[in-house]
Parts: C-alpha cells; structure tokens; sequence
C-alpha cells in the first residue's frame, strides 16, 4: 500500500520471529483492516539478513495481498550476546530487545503518527515506547486465558516458591483459577535457572506496563479465567489494565494442491477414524539427528503407523531422515514445500477428535 487513507485510524503491529509468531500478527493486521478499517503496518524483526524460507514466503504473500504494508526491520546480530546453546526463547528475547532502537527510529519516523501499537508477547520491552512517544500500546497474547493467567502470576511465584517448580508437592493456586499441577508449567518454568527462565519473569513483570492485553480467545470459553483476570482482586490487580477477547482468530486456510500434501491427505483417508493424533513441534522446535533418533524409536516400539513431514530441513537430514526412518513398513516420510496445513489435516476423519 502506497498511500495511507485519510479518515482511518492508523495501526502498528510488532511481531518477532517465528512462524507461530508472524501468523498470528498477520492474521490480527487482516481483521483490523477488513472488519474494522484500519490502515495497517506490520513490523516483522528478524535475527539475521537471510530469514528462513518459510518466514520470507509468508511475509512475501502477506504483502501480496495489498491490505496493509509489513516491513522488515533491520537485522540484529546476537552471536556475541547468547550462548551458542541457548533456547529459542532466550534468543527471541534478545532479537527483541535488539531491534527496540530500529523499532523506535521507524515509529518515530512515520508520516503519520499511529494511533496505537499492538506488540506480541516477546515484545514487552517496547512497552515503553508507547509512554515515550505518546502511543497507546497493547500487548496480543496470541494463545489463550489459562496460558496468560500464570503468565501474569509468575512474579508472584517466583517470591513466594522456593526450589523448583516441577519438584513442588502441591498444584500451584492461581486466584480465581484451576490449580496449575507442577508438571504442568510452561516450559521456561522447568528450569530457574536458566536464561530463559529470566527473560520470561521479566516479560511477565513488563506486559503489566501497557494499556491493555488483547487474547485469542472468546467469552465463553473461558469465562472464569477471564473474570479472574479482570477482578481488581484476583488477577486483575496484577494486571491492572482492560482485557479484550479477540479470539478465535485462526490462520486462513490455504488451497491445497502439492503432492506431498495430497500423499498426506491419501493416507490419511485410509485410516480408521479417530485413529491419528496429529503432532507438531512448530517452527521453534527443531529437533536434532538424536532426538528424531529417539523419537523414531519410541515410535517403533509402540508399532505405530507414521507420517512425517519435515520442511525445509538440511539434504543430510533428509538423507538420514529416507534411510533412517523410510525403511520401515508403515513409516513414510515426505518434505512438503511449506507448512502441513493444521486444518486441512484435522478435517481428515483419521485425525478427527477421540472421544
């Protein structure tokens, strides 16, 4: 988009890196400007001057659709600032806090001044710049209630439990919500001492700085959790600002037509119904040569049937992936072109809901 419509209220969205991140941002910049008229500008930061394919491909067909402008910001360097085997999340909060002056500079310098930001999760930092800059800002929690629910309690957690979350004998008590089991904490949680434990009691202390949270989510799913949170005693006090549900906002489905998903949607035909969970480890979660190693193992063991798919993974590991896990009976294995697409896969009655 060339030119910004006169009459509409302008809106800047902030996504870090990551397809479970970009989506999301994507999907909230096309129900801004379709359902509510705004004009829109998506920043996408990014770690290196060469995104990943998919992250390129997706940003590429977003601009293609010419309902709002998405800008890469300046690439950051962060191999001097993390260990090399740092988690993903440590190192998305570095990116995040590394493109804050970039960030800054091309909020500042916009033609026209928006009138009001909305930043993901990972981008707490860049609460502040809406006090610097006079700019309303919102925080877009892109998964749920519950997972913001604790989100908010972790500072309270972090003074009051000593020792390890997961070695604790007793559920953890969020007011006005269903304890949460110890072995059920979100992964940063599983480890005090590690980095990315750090980063997320911080977020977890900033996101309260902004002036309102955003939620995919809907009333009437969680009606509880949201009264908890919105209750000035519960964890409305910790909050201390509105909650707005904009849920379900799901990804657009995508016409289906390569062959590899095609091969997918032929096998999952042919399976019993309700017979296939579907498994995804997300753009974030790669798995080295040992932990599909392990994986495939357990599989084996079980005397599961198998259908893996693996996009844009390095020629060796597609080697090791046809020699390892393709010999198999029952065991196939393809390298779709883009993502397996989630809904398109869960309409399959093999993958269909158990009951």
């Amino acid at each position: 988009m060339d030119t910004i419509a006169k009459g509409k209220l302008q809106a800047v969205l902030l996504s870090s890196p990551g397809m479970g991140h970009i989506f999301p941002v994507i999907e909230l910049g096309k129900r801004l400007t379709a359902h509510h008229g705004f004009h829109v500008t998506v920043f996408v930061a990014r770690a290196s001057s060469d995104p990943t394919a998919p992250e390129s491909k997706t940003i590429e067909a977003a601009a293609r659709l010419g309902l709002f402008d998405i800008i890469r910001l300046p690439s950051v360097d962060i191999t001097g600032l993390v260990d090399p085997n740092a988690t993903f999340i440590t190192r998305l909060c570095v990116i995040m806090r590394e493109a804050k002056p970039a960030f800054k500079a091309a909020l500042s310098t916009m033609k026209v001044q928006p009138d009001l930001v909305i930043l993901d999760l990972f981008s707490t930092e860049h609460l502040i710049l809406g006090e610097e800059l006079r700019i309303p800002t919102y925080t877009y929690v892109a998964t749920n209630a519950w997972f913001l629910a604790l989100f908010l309690y972790i500072p309270t957690l972090d003074k009051t439990v000593a020792g390890e979350y997961v070695d604790q004998p007793e559920p953890f008590d969020i007011p006005g919500c269903r304890p949460v089991p110890p072995y059920d904490v979100i992964d940063p949680m599983l480890d005090r001492n590690d980095q990315q434990y750090v980063e997320f009691l911080r977020m977890a202390r900033e996101i309260t700085m902004g002036n309102g949270i955003l939620m995919n989510t809907w009333e009437e799913l969680q009606s509880g959790t949201l009264a908890a949170l919105r209750d000035t005693g519960l964890l409305g006090r910790i909050a201390r600002q509105p909650m707005y549900t904009i849920g379900p906002l799901t990804r657009s489905n995508e016409p289906v037509g390569l062959d590899s998903e095609n091969a997918l949607f032929d096998w999952l035909d042919r399976q019993s119904a309700e017979s296939v969970i579907y498994v995804s480890f997300g753009s974030g979660g790669t798995l080295s040569a040992d932990q599909l190693t392990e994986l495939a193992a357990g599989l084996e063991a079980e005397r599961e049937e198998v259908y893996l798919g693996a996009a844009d993974c390095h020629r060796e590991i597609r080697q090791w992936l046809i020699l390892r896990f393709g010999k198999w009976v029952g065991r196939h294995v393809e390298f779709p072109a883009r993502w397996v697409p989630r809904t398109h896969s869960g309409d399959r009655a093999g993958s269909g809901p158990r009951r």
